[in-house]
């Protein structure tokens, strides 16, 4: 990578993987300063959500398909708390010594959960206007603030419908939790997981008739002082960074605007007994704050100007017709691959439905920054080898092989033993130079969302999925792109049964 004053770029380039450096590597993890992965607050009653879900019958594979608009009202409480649980929610529980580890409906690299998840909300039925933080492991609200401030985070987001929405999911994160095993390249981490969690309120929205959009574009220090968040770099805490705001549900009337909130005074359990400070991280991060609402407007601008790949809208392939929360239920992160050949429409689906576009402020209407590369080793009817994915045709680039793709994928034999193993690339420089160095946020949390809807399409097409890191110049070389890796994922059929998860009622938790 050529020298640039962009912090985003400096922080890509001192946190790629290469052979003779894993970035980040920090030897043995202190185990026991390992941080909480929830948020808990002190002194705050918190709100038990309903546990008797709404159900969706809607397959799943029509649902991860239609690109046709959703206009359907949020259920009250009921119909937030189930967006909520399809989203983060625990949906699997282990005990491992004296750690219980709450696996949740999003994945997340060494089950850290960066991800915070705030609601911004008018009047619904069962719930108050105000701003609420989710707890996913009591699967409950805390209320932060009384009022109705929808407006100023419209007013944030340059958005309008944002601000008319019922409802809004903010999504936040805190980089300490995957920087205590990663490292800087823990804050890449940040996005994957929050784009894993727009994809799954995304697709949740949809089962039941209801828009949601992904907002990457807003007033940050607005934003983080409406929620409550700070870049406090305390021994206990390390910080908290707002990623996206998510409006759910069909625009109503828009609400009056308010004046700025007072400061919330909250206490928080600490994370971990310390955290370690990495300046760099938030310089990078601040680099891409936008100051004002003509700010926000100017960058989507810049962003829909950038080049970016045409999408094509997949059909609806002969596959079973499950919803979409059973599939989230089933879906886990795959460990072991059979070497089991899958058939084209198992490779074909996937990459056309999460290729698809993301309703929001990513880019242009029917276009992509995120182009995937595919290791092909056993698919029907598809020669082995490496190709390009675009216009839903695989082009050759080279050749492939199991032990290749395992040792890109830092020698994990998850890579080579799929199926098939995509990399799910960006042109970053070209997207900073034209918008800037939020570009690099949209270009990881997209690659996020892209990652998600493809594992659940894997799991519709009764195979399985993982994400897996990668070596990252070697990536570029090996598909002889100048784009960068953003994600990889690994597809193919389990050598196992997996479990599925349960629905809140019956975590135990």
């Amino acid at each position: 990578m050529e020298p640039s004053t962009s912090q985003a770029l400096a922080h890509h380039e001192r946190t790629i993987h290469r052979p003779d450096r894993l970035s980040g590597a920090r030897g043995p993890l202190d185990w026991s300063n390992r941080p909480r992965p929830d948020k808990r607050y002190r002194g705050i009653e918190p709100i038990a959500l309903p546990t008797d879900l709404p159900r969706s019958e809607a397959p799943a594979v029509s649902v991860l398909t239609d690109d046709a608009p959703s206009r359907g009202k949020l259920r009250g409480l009921a119909g937030l708390a189930r967006l909520l649980f399809f989203a983060d929610g625990v949906v699997r529980r282990r005990e491992l010594d004296d750690l219980t580890l709450h696996f949740r409906a999003a994945p997340s690299a060494g089950a850290l959960y960066p991800v915070e998840a705030y609601v911004v909300c008018g009047d619904i039925d069962g719930l108050s206007a105000g701003l609420y933080h989710f707890e996913p492991v009591t699967f409950s609200l805390q209320p932060l603030r009384d009022g109705d401030w929808r407006a100023r985070l419209g007013e944030a987001a340059a958005d309008p419908e944002l601000a008319a929405a019922p409802a809004t999911v903010a999504l936040t994160g805190v980089p300490w939790r995957t920087m205590w095993k990663y490292g800087e390249r823990g804050y890449r981490h940040l996005f994957w997981d929050a784009g894993a969690v727009a994809a799954n309120l995304i697709e949740a929205g949809a089962a039941m008739g209801l828009p949601v959009r992904l907002i990457a574009g807003f007033v940050d220090e607005v934003v983080a002082h409406l929620l409550a968040v700070t870049d406090d770099q305390s021994p206990a805490q390390g910080g908290e960074m707002p990623l996206a705001l998510m409006p759910v549900g069909a625009a109503g009337e828009e609400p009056p605007p308010t004046d700025p909130p007072p400061p919330v005074r909250t206490e928080v359990e600490p994370l971990s007994r310390e955290s370690v400070d990495e300046p760099r991280l938030w310089q990078a991060h601040r680099a891409g704050d936008l100051s004002s609402a003509e700010a926000v407007t100017a960058w989507r601008s810049q962003l829909v100007s950038a080049e970016a790949e045409p999408i094509a809208k997949p059909g609806l392939p002969p596959l079973d017709g499950e919803p979409v929360d059973e599939v989230i239920l089933r879906r886990g992160s795959t460990r072991r691959f059979a070497h089991t050949e899958v058939s084209r429409e198992k490779l074909d689906w996937p990459l056309a439905v999460a290729t698809r576009h993301v309703p929001g402020d990513l880019g242009a209407d029917e276009h992509t920054h995120v182009t995937p590369y595919v290791a092909v080793h056993a698919v029907d009817e598809t020669d082995a080898g490496a190709y390009r994915y675009h216009d839903s045709q695989l082009t050759p680039v080279g050749e492939a092989s199991r032990q290749r793709t395992a040792e890109l994928c830092l020698g994990q034999p998850l890579g080579g033993d799929a199926a098939y193993t995509v990399f799910l690339t960006a042109e970053v420089e070209r997207l900073v130079a034209t918008a800037g160095d939020r570009a690099y946020r949209s270009a990881q949390l997209e690659a996020g969302v892209v990652a998600e809807r493809l594992q659940l399409a894997a799991f519709i097409a009764a195979v399985g999925a993982t994400g897996i890191t990668f070596f990252d110049e070697d990536v570029r070389a090996f598909f002889g792109t100048e784009a960068w890796p953003m994600m990889a994922v690994a597809v193919g059929v389990p050598a196992y049964a997996p479990r599925p998860g349960s629905r809140p009622d019956h975590t135990g938790v």
